[in-house]
Order: structure tokens, then sequence, then C-alpha cells
């Protein structure tokens, strides 16, 4: 595992371990929008707690899996295209769990 992989499990780690069950059970229902690593640690965190969620996380990817992918940008080489992956994967973590954008300012 990656140092930046590291840091991203002990990111997630700390953000689901500081929410309520509430706001996991939300983040639960919705897992298919989430990464690997982010399902991987939502799980142990839902474990962790002795909680049980109706949504079946594995499930989830599957889902996730059947839709639709669409090309979003070609890029000529590899610094451009890892600049538009930053800015894609930022305004995906301005979006909430429920799918939508949060407040303009």
């Amino acid at each position: 595992m990656s140092y930046d992989s590291q840091d991203e499990r002990q990111r997630f780690t700390n953000l689901y371990g500081q929410m309520t069950e509430e706001e996991l059970h939300k983040i639960a229902e919705d897992a298919a929008h989430l990464t690997d690593m982010a399902r991987e640690v939502l799980s142990a965190e839902l474990e962790r707690r002795g909680v049980r969620v109706e949504t079946d996380i594995a499930t989830s990817t599957e889902e996730f899996d059947s839709q639709e992918l669409a090309t979003v940008g070609q890029f000529r080489d590899l610094p451009e295209a890892l600049l538009a992956k930053g800015r894609l994967d930022s305004a995906m973590g301005a979006i909430s769990p429920s799918g939508s954008l949060p407040p303009s300012p």
C-alpha cells in the first residue's frame, strides 16, 4: 500500500469515526458512489460499532459497475490528465452523500 493510500485510508477512518450512526447509515445507503477504499473503511467502522445496515455494501458495487460511464475529456499527457482527475475528485468530494451539491456560499 502506497503512502497516499495509507493517508486516504486514515482520512476515511478519521472521518467515519467522527460521524454519528445516522450519518454512517446515510452514507451506507448510497455506498455505490464510494471508492473501494471508502467502502472498506465504512464497513469496518460499522462493524467496529456493531451497527447493522439494511443496505448491503457489497451489492452496492454491482449497481455502480453497471452504470453507464461517460468520457469527460481526453488528454495528451499524464500531467494534464492528473490535473483534470484532481478537479473531478474535488468536485465529487463537494457532493453530499445524497448526490446533491452543497449550497453556494
